[in-house]
């Protein structure tokens, strides 16, 4: 038979004008293809074997980690911080008494002596019961206490005057918060 019969490969051409490819090229590169999509495919299912194990290792390793904490020394911990903060709570608004009585020793002028003294802490008000020698004592007593910046106010009631001359009243001494709950 003459080879004008014989059927020939026919070439594929995929771009106009472009090159051309035959069936045995076209069956090649698609072996190979399916060669490079199977070994992809080995190896995420190697690596997905990989993973699988590393996490039972690291499942593994977890677990002997949880073992070895001490749960009570945990708790421990916690608690050492509640109580922490709440001792900063209580610092934040302890009051220091005894500055109370520094401040009254530097101000009173030896005219002056209080007889009684009650405290209100906490609205920082101290009430004192005076005796003066006299009604300029008892003034000059009043202005060193407003002229401090320890005292916020100054106020003045029952006066009297007794036999003697001495005078007698009652001071209600406002005091700063700040000056009671600080340390000097």
């Amino acid at each position: 038979m003459p080879d004008k019969y014989y059927r020939k490969d026919k070439k594929f051409n995929f771009f106009k004008d472009g090159f051309g490819i035959d069936k045995k090229q076209l069956v090649i590169y698609s072996l190979l293809l399916l060669i490079i999509v199977i070994f992809v495919c080995f190896g995420l299912w190697g690596y997905k074997i990989y993973l699988a194990r590393d996490m039972e290792n690291s499942i593994k390793e977890i677990e002997n980690l949880q073992s070895q904490r001490d749960l009570e020394l945990e708790v421990n911990f916690s608690k050492l911080k509640t109580d922490i903060e709440n001792f900063k709570k209580i610092l934040e608004v302890h009051v220091y008494p005894s500055q109370i009585f520094k401040m009254l020793e530097e101000l009173t002028i030896p005219q002056v002596r209080f007889t009684n003294f009650n405290a209100d802490l906490a609205d920082s008000k101290l009430i004192l019961e005076a005796e003066a020698v006299d009604y300029s004592a008892l003034a000059s007593q009043i202005v060193v206490f407003e002229e401090d910046p320890r005292i916020k106010n100054v106020g003045l009631s029952e006066v009297d005057l007794d036999i003697s001359g001495r005078v007698s009243s009652n001071l209600e001494i406002e005091i700063d918060p700040a000056f009671l709950r600080s340390v000097e």
